[in-house]
């Protein structure tokens, strides 16, 4: 229900507004980076939702809570940058070059995540009951960068941009054409500011 309750959130909502990841836990779609998470932002149960990674927008994962957590971020947080993502397939590799371009001079971290969509596999339902073919939207796959607060880029002064380049192979089982990458711009404060 939490990610029909996503789904329905940044696909009809806020569609082109805001962007889901989803962090699995205790399934074969379950990255370290979850645990990570969990530990920084102690949210109570699952599911569990977490907006622009500052801590006084985590719950549990509604239509209320999750939607006013959105609109806060939208419409009452001031951002100060631009990602833009370039990315590249040579075969089973990738190449994703992310540039931060900043209005203000500021300290940022840079993170980026493989996301696949689309996903078909087993999920306990609300029931109780397993669904053999359910389909899993916005799973991450991988952190592309060191740790869950992300990779330094330095200070960015005001009107310019710096640059990352990350790298990751497809791997097996992964559909190329449902894959794409989230990169969250993290401003000094801890905030994903993009």
């Amino acid at each position: 229900e939490g990610s029909v309750t996503l789904n329905y959130l940044v696909s009809k909502a806020y569609a082109g507004e805001a962007y889901a990841l989803a962090f699995h836990n205790n399934d074969e779609y379950a990255i370290p980076a979850e645990q990570e998470l969990m530990k920084i932002f102690k949210w109570s149960g699952y599911p569990a939702f977490v907006t622009d990674m500052m801590p006084g927008s985590v719950g549990l994962l509604n239509e209320g809570g999750c939607g006013a957590s959105i609109d806060k971020s939208l419409f009452e947080t001031r951002t100060h940058c631009g990602v833009a993502v370039e990315s590249t397939l040579e075969g089973d590799r990738v190449t994703v070059n992310a540039r931060v371009f900043s209005e203000q001079t500021m300290d940022y971290r840079i993170a980026a995540y493989v996301i696949e969509d689309k996903v078909i596999g087993s999920q306990t339902l609300s029931t109780g009951s397993v669904q053999e073919d359910y389909m899993h939207r916005h799973v991450v796959r991988k952190m592309l960068c060191g740790n869950v607060r992300g990779d330094s880029l330095g200070e960015i002064k005001a009107e310019e941009e710096a640059e990352k380049t990350f790298t990751f192979d497809v791997e097996d089982g992964w559909n190329v054409e449902n894959l794409s990458v989230a990169v969250l711009a993290i401003n000094e404060d801890g905030h994903v500011n993009n």
